[in-house]
């Protein structure tokens, strides 16, 4: 009975009351605060800038028809220079939109007549090159392409 006895005393001291948390510190200078989160990491760049030209062709008197606007990789009617795309204009304004290399430098090139033949009326816009550098949409608009006449030259190849 003894041994009985004995083992309620042990189970009962183990069933203590828990004990309260302790208080905060008063001076809050000496608080433990944890670390913030560190940051979440940065978007990579994209790879490819997203590019949107607008602007004006200018003709020579008494120059008629359709026109082309090339963004070019180059400088305007090179042989090594490729395009990211043409447009044709409309009422001699153009609008185009070309996906480039994140820093590619650019040319906006123009021609009038069919650019299947020989070129010989052809300008390159008032601002080159211009940067396609960017996140969202990089835009470059008012760009003039002041056309003349030359000797023949080609329409730039696609890249």
């Amino acid at each position: 009975m003894r041994a009985l006895a004995l083992v309620a005393v042990v189970v009962a001291a183990g069933c203590l009351q828990p004990s309260a948390p302790p208080a905060p510190p008063a001076d809050l200078a000496h608080a433990v605060v944890a670390a913030p989160p560190p940051p979440p990491p940065k978007p990579a760049a994209p790879i490819t800038a997203e590019v949107e030209m607008a602007g004006t062709v200018t003709r020579p008197p008494g120059v008629k028809g359709e026109s082309t606007v090339w963004i070019v990789d180059g400088p305007c009617w090179q042989a090594a220079s490729r395009a990211f795309g043409s447009a044709k204009t409309n009422a001699d304004k153009w609008l185009i939109e070309v996906f480039v290399p994140q820093g590619t430098q650019l040319w906006v090139c123009g021609a009038a007549g069919d650019p299947a033949k020989p070129l010989t009326v052809y300008g390159q816009a008032d601002k080159s090159p211009l940067l396609g550098k960017g996140t969202g949409e990089v835009t470059f608009m008012n760009l003039e392409v002041k056309l003349a006449k030359g000797k023949k030259v080609s329409a730039p190849p696609k890249r």
